[in-house]
């Protein structure tokens, strides 16, 4: 059985040869093939970025809540209230998004395929008083954007077998999601780190014209 050193290895091994490929063939590909190659290139780094996360978080701990102070629960407390307040929001733009592209999918058009979308995506970020802040970095603690769909921003989890973690609300899903789905898995002192969050609701409105020549 490959050890994760190994592992890590072999994928740091694929990523380099297709790099020095794209290098040595830059002059001598098609633009097609060099497209290829590059997204080749994308793929192998993000399973290597999402292997080394998962192997993270596989032997990451959460620390039980039983140990956290009152100050932290009561931090905690007041970020799981702001998720509550965000979710409503989102939920907000995202009716008002969903009713536009439904209205623009409907509309006649001179296009052959007609696609929509809509995602949501969320971006935690440290402040400027933390110890890691880094004024040249994004200074991003977590992001979640295809494992957060609007259905799930109307759950509410108690979580009270599983974390023994009671608030003064039940735990919104973004909240949930920070202890409980980020990749690496987020400690409380993590959680606790957390100054901003970034919510987007993304509209796609996807167009293809068949050209004939």
């Amino acid at each position: 059985m490959k050890t994760m050193s190994n592992k890590f290895d072999i994928n740091k091994r694929i990523i380099n040869s297709r790099l020095d490929k794209v290098v040595s063939l830059f002059n001598r590909c098609s633009s097609v093939e060099i497209q290829r190659y590059f997204d080749e290139l994308e793929s192998e780094i993000l399973s290597f970025k999402l292997s080394i996360y998962s192997q993270r978080r596989f032997f990451q701990k959460i620390k039980n809540p039983n140990t956290l102070t009152m100050d932290e629960v009561s931090s905690l407390n007041k970020l799981n209230n702001a998720c509550h307040v965000i979710q409503d929001e989102i939920l907000k733009v995202y009716g008002k998004s969903f009713v536009e592209i439904l209205e623009w999918s409907n509309e006649k058009s001179q296009d052959k395929i007609k696609d929509k979308e809509i995602f949501i995506k969320i971006t935690c970020y440290i402040g400027k008083d933390d110890p890691e802040w880094n004024d040249k970095s994004d200074n991003i603690i977590a992001d979640f954007d295809q494992s957060i769909s609007p259905d799930m921003l109307y759950e509410l989890n108690e979580c009270g077998s599983e974390l023994r973690l009671f608030l003064d609300r039940p735990h919104s899903y973004i909240f949930h999601s920070l202890y409980d789905h980020s990749m690496p898995r987020l400690s409380w002192n993590d959680i606790l780190k957390i100054r901003t969050i970034w919510a987007e609701v993304h509209t796609w409105k996807q167009l293809a014209f068949q050209i004939q020549l």
